[in-house]
């Protein structure tokens, strides 16, 4: 019987990551499809987080994420401390390169978007808060995977397995470690066209008292805007407003 409520569970949160990463109504037929789920199944699943407000059901039966996520969310505190401290400090990087700036938390070996400031321009990179993204692969990710302690960085590296996510993403584990230390020596990580292709993004370390990583300030553009020196140019700014927001934290 536990182990049926566990398998129950885990298939609801499956339907609620699809949810949430697609970030459009779905039909029960689309989640189903995406999950690997039955209909039968996942309707079932819907019903019960509808009751609740989990998920809500629209126009022509389409499925969305419903408000009981707000109060979640906002029981997340390291999220609420990283947001205040975010949005004080990080105006001044936003205006000075006009790109999306996002705030990450650091969690189980993943960085989560928690907040962000948009760019005003009309090409720009898209992203959802809440969503998880790798540390190898990624300006933010790199600039919490070079602040880690030595021997923590290198259990990570020896049980993720370094997955191209374009044919730019770096996987060698010795070209890896050589671009952390340069980023670590520069202030500032960075990735181009490795993550997503035609985005280069850059990131620097929010940090604790001790000096581990709490998760990371990024800007990330199309490639085509950001070239070599805009690149450093925003870095350079990336780790002054990460170092704000550390000092900012320390000071709570």
């Amino acid at each position: 019987m536990e182990t049926n409520g566990i398998r129950v569970l885990e298939r609801a949160l499956d339907i609620l990551n699809f949810m949430a990463e697609s970030g459009e109504p779905a039909r029960v037929s689309d989640i189903a499809g995406a999950t690997g789920l039955s209909p039968a199944t996942t309707y079932r699943i819907l019903s019960t987080l509808r009751e609740r407000n989990v998920v809500l059901q629209g126009e022509n039966s389409l499925y969305m994420i419903g408000p009981t996520s707000l109060f979640w969310s906002g029981a997340y505190r390291p999220r609420l401390a990283l947001s205040r401290a975010f949005r004080i400090h990080a105006a001044e990087l936003w205006e000075m390169s006009r790109e999306t700036i996002h705030l990450f938390s650091f969690e189980r070996d993943r960085i989560y978007y928690v907040d962000k400031m948009d760019s005003p321009q009309v090409v720009a990179m898209r992203s959802r808060i809440g969503a998880w993204r790798d540390l190898y692969s990624t300006g933010g990710g790199r600039a919490v995977l070079g602040a880690l302690p030595e021997a923590e960085r290198e259990s990570y590296l020896d049980n993720t397995p370094l997955v191209p996510h374009t044919a730019h993403t770096r996987t060698d584990r010795r070209v890896l470690l050589e671009l952390l230390e340069e980023g670590t020596r520069r202030g500032y990580q960075e990735e181009v066209n490795e993550n997503e292709s035609g985005i280069r993004c850059v990131g620097a370390p929010v940090l604790n008292s001790t000096g581990y990583p709490l998760g990371a300030v990024s800007v990330a553009a199309p490639s085509y805007r950001l070239d070599d020196d805009g690149a450093e140019k925003i870095g350079r700014m990336a780790r002054v407003t990460a170092d704000k927001i550390t000092a900012s934290l320390m000071r709570k």
